[in-house]
């Protein structure tokens, strides 16, 4: 699955961005995470947070959690806000969260990393040790084509 099947699949749906927001397509937010907070975003992600997220629509499930790489007052939806706490809270660094909810983070394991492919994503539920791991998709895409199709 790609962007542009998402695009043809979702046509029509409402797009992830809330058009209320500053937009978040400032590259310079992604950059210092990733040099100053070591985080490690998949391409496909980085390329949602400037680009497609204009023209996708994201499932509830998804939109609720989700964190922005803009420069936002609301702390519940600053992707920078999420990462300096997982952080902070010392969690494996080789997790990189992207968003929150009740179940837990959800993260790119970059332990998982192929370099021919994308890491996976789960959800990190620090307070679930057995479990801390429960959910699993391959790839960024799959995991936002799973939301929506949950709720679509």
């Amino acid at each position: 699955m790609t962007f542009d099947d998402l695009k043809i699949k979702y046509a029509g749906q409402e797009c992830a961005f809330p058009g209320h927001f500053e937009k978040p397509n400032d590259s310079r937010i992604i950059m210092d995470l990733i040099v100053n907070h070591g985080c490690d975003f998949p391409k496909s992600f980085i390329d949602f947070q400037l680009v497609h997220c204009y023209e996708l629509p994201m499932g509830d499930f998804a939109s609720e959690g989700f964190r922005w790489a803009n420069d936002t007052d609301d702390q519940e939806l600053s992707l920078k806000v999420l990462v300096q706490e997982f952080r902070n809270l010392g969690y494996p660094g080789f997790l990189t969260p992207f968003g929150k909810d009740d179940e837990g983070y959800w993260c790119f394991d970059n332990g998982s990393i192929n370099v021919l492919v994308e890491p996976r994503v789960v959800v990190y539920a620090p307070d679930q040790s057995e479990n801390a791991f429960e959910h699993q998709w391959p790839n960024f895409i799959d995991w936002l084509h799973n939301t929506m199709d949950e709720n679509y």
